[in-house]
């Protein structure tokens, strides 16, 4: 699946919140926060980033996960293919929302004054990795 911004107008962090599901209270859940499936909690099981799309330049990213908890509204409703295709844009759009903010408090960049032989090179910056020690649960 392509990532996309196509939920409304919003930011995509207002479509989602993170929470631990009752039954299983070690797991870190999404509970969706807005729209059609307003209330619905799930957990993304592995994912991984593909090929970069060459029409839209958005990267492709093939994930699963497990419903935990779905609200009495919703049960036993059939939805539209439209419908289930949005779902899954919604939760691709809400998992590179993630990615991208633990990526963002994970990477510092610094910028160094040589290119490592010497030489200065003003635009040479250099990511470094480190341990976040907040949790993933923080938002």
């Amino acid at each position: 699946m392509t990532t996309t911004k196509e939920n409304d107008d919003n930011e995509i962090e207002e479509y989602y919140e993170f929470t631990r599901y009752p039954e299983d209270s070690d797991t870190g859940a999404i509970r969706i926060t807005r729209g059609p499936f307003l209330g619905l909690i799930y957990k993304y099981l592995e994912y991984q980033f593909t090929k970069v799309d060459e029409e839209t330049g958005s990267p492709s990213v093939e994930f699963g996960f497990d419903v935990l908890d779905i609200p009495d509204e919703m049960k036993d409703v059939e939805f539209p293919d439209e419908m289930e295709q949005s779902f899954h844009q919604l939760l691709c759009d809400i998992l590179v929302d993630i990615v991208a903010r633990d990526t963002a408090k994970s990477v510092r960049v610094d910028y160094d004054d040589t290119n490592r032989e010497g030489d200065i090179d003003e635009s040479f910056e250099r990511r470094v990795f480190y341990e976040n020690s907040t949790p993933v649960l923080e938002k």
